[in-house]
Parts: C-alpha cells; sequence; structure tokens
C-alpha cells in the first residue's frame, strides 16, 4: 500500500475532500477543493451487481475516491495534451522545445495515470471479489 500511495503523489492528483455517492449502475465520485470548487465524475461499473457486508461500502469508498481522483486529474492532463495538439498539429517543424518537453513529460504522466488506474480498479474489484457476493 505505501508503494501505490507514494507513486499516487508523484502522479500529482487533484486534492481536496472526496466523497462517493453510489447510484443504478455505479457511483459518482466529488472532490471538493480547499476553496470549495467541486469536480465530479462518474465511475461506470457496467451491470453486475454485488450483495456486500455492513460497513463494507466504507471500506471501498476509498478505493473509489482514488479511482476518481485519477480519472479527474487524467481529464485535465488529456484536455492539456488536446489543446497543445490543436495548437501544433502533427509533426509541426517549428514546435518550441519548451512545448516538445511539456507535451513529453505530459504524455508519460498520462501513461502513468492510466497504469494507476487501472490499478486501482483492480484493487477494488479484489476487495469486492474477496469480500462480497455477486447478486
Amino acid at each position: 500500500m505505501r508503494g501505490i500511495i507514494g507513486g499516487l503523489i508523484g502522479l500529482g492528483l487533484i486534492g481536496g475532500v472526496g466523497s462517493v455517492v453510489f447510484n443504478h449502475h455505479g457511483a459518482t465520485v466529488q472532490i471538493r477543493d480547499k476553496n470549495g470548487h467541486v469536480q465530479s465524475v462518474h465511475l461506470d461499473f457496467g451491470k453486475q451487481h454485488f450483495q456486500c457486508p455492513s460497513g463494507e461500502e466504507a471500506k471501498l469508498q476509498p478505493l473509489l475516491i482514488r479511482q476518481g481522483r485519477i480519472k479527474l486529474t487524467l481529464q485535465g492532463v488529456e484536455k492539456d495534451l488536446q489543446q497543445v495538439t490543436k495548437q501544433y498539429p502533427g509533426k509541426h517543424p517549428h514546435v518550441p522545445h519548451k512545448v516538445l518537453v511539456h507535451v513529453t513529460a505530459e504524455y508519460a504522466r498520462f501513461k502513468a495515470l492510466v497504469k494507476a488506474y487501472h490499478s486501482a480498479v483492480h484493487q477494488y474489484n479484489a476487495m469486492l471479489d474477496r469480500d462480497c457476493t455477486p447478486a
């Protein structure tokens, strides 16, 4: 667990207080920053439902909040990369070195975030498989 947390810190995830609201086929994760600004993202669980013992939801929430933080951060990185791509389409010969360095770093961050997201989903699914039964 310590390695996962350390790895996430290096990814520059959005900060703030997280909350989870479960809905029909997933959950909505909301992150409220220190200024009161709220960002939210929906996590889709598909059609399979699980019956979990009392108190399990509280154990699952931190994993969902982590997924939400990663997904919101990914959306910001994607937006940044799209803006640069729009400004410098294709293999533009006059892309400033500073922009190339930035894009290279953001792309590496993007790949690391995707890997972290998949790991967080795997950890959540493993807990469901271990502690809950399909409904």
